[in-house]
């Protein structure tokens, strides 16, 4: 590119992170930045919302892991108006993270954020249970029996953290316990690729050499 081949190496970008770089490398450029937490976490609240008819106020929500993701779905769930429940294996994380959203929600938000020590108690405290934990086959089949109610939701936005137990489990009672998994990468390569994708076929058409460029 030849805005760029021009520019002095000594050309400080006038932001620090990539995006900012970005717009003023390809200040002619319409750009739109990409944030897979905030796609994540808007998804998962899609989800929930489907799963109870688009009504989620007053329903009580367990997080297991409060990370970026984490932290941005309960969030969500409380100016939603849901009592939201967070664990995290960084004990002090999880009251830091409940404290902060009570401190920055609205007074006019009667739901809020608690906080708790213990994995098997957040399990055993909602119906619905959000896994966020970037941990592999953290969750055990016994975890899973100690959701109570008869219309339990597990959305499983972690890093594949449900044992292999746990996902037999969901498997051989789906009638009891219903498991959705929010895969963005799955679906953005999907919509990238549904231009080309032919139905009938089954098969991806090669776009010409313009069209390549445009995209």
């Amino acid at each position: 590119n030849s805005e760029i081949n021009d520019s002095s190496e000594q050309d400080e970008p006038l932001y620090s992170n990539l995006i900012g770089a970005a717009y003023q490398k390809f200040c002619h450029e319409n750009i739109v930045p990409w944030a897979p937490s905030r796609l994540t976490a808007e998804s998962t609240i899609s989800i929930l919302k489907n799963n109870n008819k688009g009504i989620i106020s007053g329903l009580k929500v367990s997080i297991i892991g409060v990370g970026s993701i984490g932290l941005k779905v309960a969030l969500y769930l409380v100016e939603e108006g849901c009592s939201v429940v967070l664990y995290n294996r960084n004990k002090i994380k999880s009251q830091n993270i409940a404290d902060v959203i009570n401190l920055t929600k609205s007074e006019y938000t009667i739901a809020n954020a608690s906080f708790s020590y213990n994995l098997s108690t957040t399990m055993a405290s909602a119906s619905t249970i959000i896994l966020s934990a970037n941990a592999k086959n953290y969750i055990s089949r016994n975890n899973l029996r100690l959701m109570p109610g008869k219309n339990k939701l597990v959305i499983d936005i972690s890093k594949n953290s449900l044992t292999t137990e746990a996902r037999n489990y969901v498997n051989n009672f789906s009638e009891k316990i219903k498991y959705k998994r929010v895969d963005i990468g799955e679906k953005l390569t999907k919509l990238a690729i549904a231009e080309y994708f032919n139905e009938s076929t089954k098969h991806i058409s090669l776009p010409d050499y313009k069209i390549i460029l445009r995209n």
